[in-house]
Order: C-alpha cells, then structure tokens, then sequence
C-alpha cells in the first residue's frame, strides 16, 4: 500500500451522503441523507459518526442531548489521502483523536476526511493479507500540507 497524505483547511461539503451513528467500531444506524444539517434522536451520551459521500468523509461526534448534526464545522481540518492497494483488498482505516476513535471500512482510493479540532490524530490502515501501516501523531492545521510518501 502506497499512502500520501495532505491537510488542509475545512471546505464544504457535498449534501447528499450515508450517515451512521457508530457504536464500537461499527456502524450501528446507517440511512441516507441529504442536507448538511441531519436531525438525529436524542441521547444521554455522546455518539461518534461517520458521514460518507463518495471519496468525501466527516467524522465527528454528537453532543449528548442534540437533536441534529452540522456537517460543515468551520473549525475542522481536512485530511486528504491515497491508499493504493490490490483490487481484491478492501483496506480499513482507523482514526483515534480528541478522545474519539472512527474506523471508515473500504478506506481504498483518493479520500477526503474533514476532523473535529484535535492537537493530534493517529491514522491506521491495515488490509487482509498486508502489513499494516501506522502515522503516528499526525497533526491536522489548517493551511498546512503534509505529503507522506
């Protein structure tokens, strides 16, 4: 697997997309959306997310007591990257950050990750049959662009 690695500043997102509310490291309740801003039930805890629309993703995580999800967080950063691997290989990426942990299942191809505010992330990606790869301490600042070859 070959990765390259850039972050930028937050820039707006496509509307139509897939949002699941995770739980563990899988996804719990998926459903299609369109809009960025998602109405969701009410709970007592907070709750991670993954938004996905193509190559475009978001990550974050919803307070406890909210009732919706804003998808275009000014304050967030954007990491972009390329994991190339063997058509027969659906690679998963890890994300651990702010207190918060995403895994994102077929993580193959371009991708574009917009992350809530976090001094650090650490990036895993790891396919059956390949050796996994670990970017520790992966800093996410807008303006900043990081190539990891």
């Amino acid at each position: 697997m070959i990765i390259s690695l850039a972050v930028l500043a937050a820039s707006t997102l496509a509307v139509k997309g897939n949002f699941c509310i995770l739980e563990g490291t899988h996804a719990r309740v998926c459903r299609e959306t369109v809009g960025a801003v998602l109405m969701v039930e009410p709970s007592d805890q907070p709750r991670r997310f993954v938004w996905r629309a193509g190559a475009s993703l978001r990550l974050g995580v919803i307070a406890p007591k909210a009732v919706s999800v804003r998808l275009q967080d000014p304050g967030s950063g954007r990491v972009k990257l390329v994991i190339r691997s063997p058509e027969t290989v659906a690679p998963r990426m890890q994300i651990d950050g702010g207190g918060a942990s995403w895994t994102v299942e077929n993580a193959g191809g371009p991708l574009a990750v917009d992350l809530p505010p976090s001094i650090r992330y650490q990036i895993s990606i790891e396919a059956e049959g390949l050796d996994p790869i670990l970017l520790r301490k992966v800093q996410v600042t807008k303006g900043t662009i990081t190539d990891l070859k």
